[in-house]
């Protein structure tokens, strides 16, 4: 037995939680104690730890998506609300990015457990590529989103 394999046990015993072995391992190394391991139930350590890391990857692949799809709602919740103000509206129209921004992410807060940074260069360009008659503009470092028939009248009042 070699100090490798002390270290590959103790990092087995973390990852099952196994206390019993923790326990063992945690007094004295394994070549100290003088510990047999036969090949079969070294494998078998083996194994449960792949299959519990495994569980966990899955878990963590579910939970990524659920965020993504967390977001992908959040993102269209936010399209509809653009096209609804701007229906509404009766004159221009101009959306504050850090505001959709702030929108966006409060609302991915509430439909996801964890939380999501949000980029706001990202989220334009996601908007822009969904919304095709948006355009955006920056004044005075900020950024700002326009209807593409807004932007004539607005240029005409300043």
């Amino acid at each position: 037995m070699t100090m490798k394999l002390n270290n590959i046990l103790k990092s087995c015993a973390e990852s099952l939680k196994d206390k019993q072995l923790l326990s063992k391992l945690s007094t004295w190394d394994a070549i100290a104690q003088d510990l047999k391991y036969h090949p079969t139930c070294l494998v078998a350590l083996y194994n449960k730890e792949r299959a519990v890391k495994k569980k966990k990857s899955e878990q963590t692949e579910i939970d990524i998506d659920a965020e993504n799809e967390a977001g992908d709602v959040a993102l269209s919740e936010l399209v509809n609300y653009i096209f609804e103000t701007q229906k509404n509206s009766h004159g221009t129209t101009v959306f504050r990015l850090a505001d959709l921004a702030n929108m966006y992410e409060r609302r991915n807060q509430q439909l996801s457990v964890g939380s999501l940074l949000i980029h706001r260069t990202r989220l334009k360009e996601m908007l822009l590529a969904k919304i095709s008659d948006l355009q955006a503009y920056t004044k005075d470092m900020e950024g700002l989103l326009v209807f593409e028939k807004d932007v004539g009248p607005e240029i005409a009042l300043a």
